[in-house]
């Protein structure tokens, strides 16, 4: 008498995905640059020092823009930052410490203002004008100082200046 062991089931592949080649539309292309040539053409002609000579320039500069619009975005999001950039798309922050304004009434913008949280999460200083070239090493000396302030009062000699947890709104 003989056996036989019944057939083992197939293995199914593991995954239905295929990998797509990009969209390409060129129509699209040609309709998106036709349209950013008469823009750049026009913000050429509203702000002082720019000058785009003719349309076939416009239509090239669009075409770079384009170029750089597809290649930019992924290498800053592959690009591993030392620091922490704050995004407040819901403005929350921006109100929160009373720089959300509204110049004409048009639209809601944030003014450039910088604070330095202590780290009891106490705003220690506030910047209502900023200039951009000295405000940067304007904060560090201001960092500085603080951190060594901080030190003094605490006993300490070095190191880290420790972080409160705590998220710091104007009082």
């Amino acid at each position: 008498m003989t056996t036989q062991a019944s057939p083992a089931p197939a293995a199914e592949p593991a995954s239905d995905w295929v990998p797509e080649r990009p969209p390409l539309r060129p129509l699209r292309l040609l309709v998106a640059w036709l349209i950013a040539a008469p823009s750049l053409l026009f913000a050429a002609w509203i702000v002082p020092g720019v000058r785009i000579p003719d349309f076939w320039s416009a239509i090239g500069v669009a075409a770079v823009i384009a170029v750089f619009n597809a290649v930019l975005p992924p290498l800053i999001a592959a690009a591993r930052l030392p620091f922490t950039i704050l995004a407040d798309s819901a403005k929350q922050v921006s109100k929160d410490y009373g720089v959300l304004h509204r110049p004409l009434g048009l639209m809601e913008l944030a003014r450039r203002e910088t604070f330095i949280i202590d780290p009891e999460g106490h705003i220690a200083k506030h910047y209502r004008d900023v200039d951009p070239e000295k405000h940067s090493k304007q904060v560090l000396a201001d960092l500085k100082a603080l951190q060594e302030d901080f030190r003094k009062r605490n006993g300490r000699t070095g190191g880290a200046v420790p972080v409160s947890p705590h998220r710091a709104l104007p009082a």
